[in-house]
């Protein structure tokens, strides 16, 4: 696993530390949960964009928009990579 470091403002660092405390958690794993959190609701948002543009693109579904769309659909997205 690697390690990253990053500044927050002090009430920020502050709620985190309260809230990991609530759950009995350490501060890392709450970041390392919030952050992976973000990352999954920026790529389910990054794809309704992309559904989107292929709906524009092709107005009625052709094979090829509907080949992508399950391509996109079978990929994972809830891991890290």
């Amino acid at each position: 696993m690697g390690r990253v470091t990053v500044n927050v403002p002090d009430d920020i660092g502050e709620a985190a530390q309260t809230l990991a405390d609530e759950r009995g958690q350490s501060v890392s794993s709450f970041y390392a949960e919030a952050v992976e959190e973000h990352i999954e609701r920026l790529r389910r948002k990054q794809a309704v964009e992309t559904i989107e543009r292929l709906i524009e693109e092709y107005p009625s579904p052709s094979p090829d928009a509907i080949d992508e769309l399950e391509r996109m659909r079978d990929e994972p997205d809830r891991t890290l990579e």
